[in-house]
């Protein structure tokens, strides 16, 4: 297994693996749900769609490559070029100790957890990624991805309390 650490800074989210870095995730604004993702000169735009906001686009060039959709048991990530097999970003246990993508044959594809830091308040994460990941761009594109509904999935969680 591989394993990639995201740093936070403020509104920045920076992946590295082994010191290289992968890509990075902002937030445009505070408190926004618009984020941008850029791998290499590839940029990435997330805009949720709908009125609830439930449903989220991830654009890239005016095309969309991604569609994920917010249902009760996680989030369902679904490819433009291939909406018959989605994918699954599911809390991993109980007390939502992390999350996992899952793809269509329920199989593990990476694993997302939270560090959070008290002496600088801040939260960072560590993705580890089966052998069936590849070093493509989308498939970099899905990490940073991942940790983008994890920071959701906290926020929706906070707002409930």
């Amino acid at each position: 297994m591989k394993t990639i650490t995201i740093k936070s800074e403020k509104r920045k989210y920076t992946a590295r693996c082994n010191d290289e870095v992968i890509g990075v995730m902002e937030y445009p604004k505070w408190y926004s749900q618009m984020a941008v993702i850029t791998i290499g000169e590839s940029v990435y735009r997330i805009c949720p769609t709908g009125f609830w906001n439930f449903r989220y686009e991830v654009i890239k060039d005016g095309k969309v490559v991604f569609t994920v959709k917010n249902t009760w048991k996680g989030y369902v990530i679904t490819q433009a070029m291939d909406e018959e097999r989605p994918l699954t970003l599911t809390p991993k246990g109980f007390f939502k100790g992390g999350y996992v993508i899952k793809n269509h044959r329920n199989e593990i594809l990476l694993e997302v957890h939270s560090n959070f830091q008290w002496n600088k308040f801040s939260q960072d994460y560590r993705v580890m990624l089966s052998d069936a990941f590849a070093d493509e761009e989308q498939d970099k594109m899905l990490w940073l991805l991942s940790v983008y509904f994890y920071i959701e999935a906290q926020a929706a969680a906070a707002g409930a309390a």
